[in-house]
């Protein structure tokens, strides 16, 4: 059978994208970014403010989202947070199910924390870039709360 000049081109261009498939080009290493599941988050921004601003912080806030249970633990000032999440194409992500410990707070805690799990709540994507976690609602471009990897 004879190869016609449209097959011995396919062919020629098969085998020269081939060796490329087979070796990569390889970029500069660079450390992976971490894991959006079963990474511990300390919170430093809460929309523009900085936690290390917000007085009586005895303890980081924090979130983790398990992949083996599909359950956040967020925790704040004095209480702490539970509940479910749901992760879709296009970095979605959304919280449900919450419960919300009731332990009193003081006054500016309390203020932090009502302002924490609402972001929490509110929440409908994400992006972890720089090793960072950035939690977006549906209304405002900007983050509603950054995170780092916890310590």
């Amino acid at each position: 059978m004879r190869l016609t000049f449209y097959s011995a081109a396919l062919c020629l261009l098969a085998a020269s994208l081939l060796p490329g498939c087979i070796h990569p080009v390889e970029d500069e290493p660079r450390p992976a970014e971490p894991l959006l599941l079963d990474t511990r988050w300390q919170l430093t921004i809460l929309g523009t403010t900085p936690v290390s601003e917000i007085p009586n912080f005895f303890a980081k806030p924090d979130l983790q989202l398990s992949a083996g249970t599909g359950r956040l633990a967020a925790h704040a000032y004095c209480n702490g947070m539970g509940g479910t999440f749901i992760t879709a194409a296009g970095n979605q992500l959304s919280f449900d199910q919450l419960t919300v410990t009731l332990a009193t707070c003081e006054d500016d805690a309390t203020g932090f924390e009502n302002r924490y799990f609402t972001a929490l709540r509110a929440t409908r994507r994400y992006v972890v870039l720089d090793s960072t976690l950035r939690l977006f609602d549906d209304t405002n471009p900007e983050p509603v709360a950054y995170f780092r990897v916890g310590r």
